[in-house]
């Protein structure tokens, strides 16, 4: 809930604040890096997340 909030916030403001260029260069990088993150980390916690304990069973790390 707040998380919505301050997105709408930050939506209602930001225009008043930062220059259009600046504003929408901001929001792009964000994405990319949020869409990134989205590709990589899957193949990431499937190797770095889990462990194999000594009974052979796997944690969560």
């Amino acid at each position: 809930m707040s998380a919505t909030g301050t997105i709408t916030v930050a939506s209602i403001y930001a225009p008043e604040i930062y220059p259009t260029a600046m504003r929408s260069t901001g929001y792009g990088v964000a994405s990319a890096v949020g869409r990134i993150g989205g590709m990589v980390m899957p193949a990431c916690s499937g190797r770095t997340c889990h462990r194999v304990s000594p009974n052979g069973s796997r944690d969560f790390v």
